[in-house]
């Protein structure tokens, strides 16, 4: 009797969908936007047993990353980063490949020739290997999802496919979660003016004189 073979790549690829599926369900019950990325982050992070996952969101007007949220291994002893940096820290080879889309992927930050000039700086952060998914809204970088890893890491093909497309789902469930909540405060506003509009509201009553007996 012939024996089947399982296939990997099969079974990758239905834990994925599966985890992606429990992801969804999990994202369409939260109302706010940092809570979806703060589950987001978290789930991932287990999922691929790395050091720390974060998202942030680009501030243009100061050229600077700012937190929007963070995962980190405890039991990996990794911290928190600062909340907000610089673009001017990283060199552009690095802004460069970020902007290009897709997944940027760093294996070795000593031996990779677009991080290896400030090697030291990312180690300082337990960061030698990671990956950045760069989120854009009209053609314009507006946010990216990292995970870092404080070991030098090769990333397997499947990892780099679960992490854009948990990139890709969560700026989608943020998106219409702000969306929403847009919505929702510029009803409370038009509320607000129809309540004070129908406060301005008064009726003069002139008593009747009675003329002479």
């Amino acid at each position: 009797m012939d024996t089947i073979t399982p296939d990997p790549q099969a079974a990758l690829c239905e834990a994925r969908q599966s985890f992606l599926l429990s992801l969804a369900d999990a994202l369409r019950d939260l109302a706010a936007s940092r809570c979806i990325m703060h589950h987001a982050a978290r789930v991932l992070g287990e999922r691929l047993a790395c050091g720390r996952v974060r998202y942030v969101d680009l501030d243009r007007e100061q050229v600077t990353f700012a937190a929007s949220a963070e995962w980190t291994n405890a039991a990996l002893g990794i911290e928190p980063v600062e909340d907000r940096f610089s673009l001017s820290q990283l060199n552009p080879e690095m802004i460069a490949a970020v902007q290009q889309g897709g997944v940027l992927q760093v294996d070795d930050v000593r031996d990779d020739p677009r991080t290896r000039s400030q090697a030291e700086l990312y180690l300082n952060f337990r960061v030698a290997a990671g990956l950045v998914v760069p989120l854009t809204k009209d053609g314009l970088l507006t946010a990216a999802l990292s995970v870092h890893h404080p070991e030098p890491r090769v990333w397997a093909t499947d990892e780099l496919e679960l992490v854009q497309d948990v990139a890709e789902r969560t700026w989608s469930a943020v998106q219409q979660a702000r969306a929403e909540a847009e919505l929702k405060r510029t009803k409370a506003e038009l509320q607000l003016a129809l309540d004070v509009a129908g406060m301005g509201h008064w009726q003069l009553v002139c008593p009747l004189k009675s003329g002479p007996s």
